[in-house]
Order: structure tokens, then sequence, then C-alpha cells
């Protein structure tokens, strides 16, 4: 079985991490160490947009029985009050062979994303790929996320991201083969793995605005200069869906013979945070639109 779903106003959840806060100062990075960790935000917000569109989905597939569509109001996203929306995001669900405990499943959703935009977000292009072998809350599935010609804002995201519920609150997460490609032609890769706890939100179902998470874990791969890096979380990463920056959290990030800690503070919904090297300590604003900076 094939529905074809085409949503103009689904996405009034998607803004997240990059919603309608009021414009903040952002600042010009000179210092590598800072520049590195606000590069950091920057993949993790693109790898955290890519998969808040994967969980979305899932979760209006799961209520619509994979097969009902949802079209927007007035050209909002979704909700009363949402967003506006531009573009179109096109999702197909089809039945495909292998095992399964769940009736109907496996399932392929497809998301196909043409200058899809809401709100004063990011524009996206190209299509992600979810393989699920279950409901996307049942204890015991896996969602494998892969991408094809996805873009953000020109940027490519590549990679294969699995997610294994393993209980209902902790997820695990892995991806192998990550690479973002900016648009200037330079590239970070990443591979990871981690945990994330609900901690906040399970039980409203339809409702993302009051759902937290705290993050553990690490990854590695290569920056833009063609720097190895490790970077290990020490403190749980704290996100609050209704906050477009971490609030909390801090990531040890080994890039050469460099150990830079990344702070992102105690739980303020704000764009700031402290970058400490050698024992020196540096606040940093992030960026309100996260992009790359040309490199020196």
């Amino acid at each position: 079985m094939k529905t074809k779903i085409t949503l103009g106003i689904l996405a009034f959840s998607l803004i997240l991490l990059f919603g309608t806060n009021a414009c903040q100062k952002e600042t010009v990075f000179s210092e590598p160490s800072a520049r590195l960790a606000e590069e950091e935000a920057i993949v993790e917000g693109y790898y955290t947009e890519a998969l808040s569109e994967a969980e979305d989905v899932g979760n209006v597939m799961q209520q619509n029985g994979y097969q009902n569509h949802q079209n927007g109001q007035g050209g909002q996203g979704g909700q009363n009050g949402g967003p506006e929306v531009s573009g179109e995001r096109i999702i197909t669900v089809e039945e495909v062979e292998g095992e399964s405990e769940y009736e109907g499943f496996p399932k392929l959703i497809t998301i196909e994303f043409i200058d899809w935009q809401v709100g004063q977000g990011r524009v996206k292009d190209g299509i992600i790929y979810i393989w699920t072998d279950g409901p996307m809350r049942a204890i015991g599935t896996t969602r494998i996320i892969t991408f094809e010609d996805f873009t953000v804002d020109g940027n490519l995201i590549e990679g294969t991201k699995t997610m294994s519920n393993l209980d209902g609150i902790n997820i695990s997460i892995t991806l192998v083969g990550g690479k973002i490609t900016f648009t200037d032609g330079t590239f970070i890769t990443r591979e990871m793995e981690r945990n994330r706890e609900w901690i906040a939100g399970s039980e409203t179902l339809n409702e993302v605005w009051d759902d937290e998470f705290l993050f553990t874990g690490t990854c590695y791969g290569l920056n833009r200069d063609g720097v190895e890096y490790t970077n290990t979380i020490t403190v749980p990463l704290h996100k609050k869906m209704s906050c477009r920056w971490i609030v909390a959290g801090i990531i040890e990030m080994q890039v050469g013979e460099t150990l830079t800690t990344l702070d992102y503070g105690e739980g303020e919904c704000d764009n700031l945070a402290t970058v400490t090297v050698d024992g020196e300590i540096t606040e940093i604003t992030l960026p309100q639109q996260p992009r790359p900076r040309p490199r020196p």
C-alpha cells in the first residue's frame, strides 16, 4: 500500500532550534577554539533539525494510521497561530518486505522537500527516508534514517542514523557516515553514538513544545580544517523543544592536541555559552540562525 501525502502546513513544530525569538547580537569569532565551538553548535543544529523532521512525521503518521493526510489551515504551520510556511513537503508511505512483530510493518516513509521553509527558519530541499519496523513509540522498534540530496540552506547533509527504542524513554542513536558539506565546499565528517533520555512531555503525545531530552555519548570525525576531533558529553546536554538552543550541558572537544570545553549553561533558554581552553574562559554568543563562517 502506498499513500501520498502533501503537507503544506504540518510543520508548526519543525522550527525547534530556530524559532521566532527576537533577534540577538552575534559574536564575530576570531579565536580558533571559539570558532570550532561555534561550528560544533552548527553541526549539532543541522542533525538535530533533520532528526526533528523525522520525529514529527513519525508522530503524524502514527496518529493518522500511516495513510491519512493533513492539510494546513490558512498557510499556518499546522496549529492555530502557527508560523507561515512556504514551499512543499510531500510524504509517501509504503509497506516493504522484512520481518516485524507488528502488522503492516516494516514501512518506508519518504519525505520530499521542495523549497520548504517554516517561518523564518531554514530552507530544506531533497529527501529524507525513514525505515521503521514498528510504531514510533513501541519498545524494541528501530528506525533507520537516510538522506538523498538533502540540503539545509544549501548545505548537504549525509549519513545513516539508526534509532532504537530501548524502553520507551531511552533511545539509542548512532550516526554512520555522517558528513555536512557547506556551500563553500568545506565539510565536516561525523560518527556518533548517543543515548537520548525523554525527561518531560512523554504523556502529551500531540504536543511537542513541552518535550525535554537529555543527551549523552560521543562523536568523532574530521573538522573543516581536516583535523581529527573527538567530542565527549561530560554533563548531559539538556534540550527543551520550546528553546532553539541547548540549555545546559558540557562537551569536551579534543581537536588535535587542544582540549576545549563548551559549556551551554545551567538551564536558561539563551544563546550564551562559554568556551574554556587552558584555563581561560571566553563567553560566546551562539548565532540566531547558525551558519558556517568563511574560513580564513
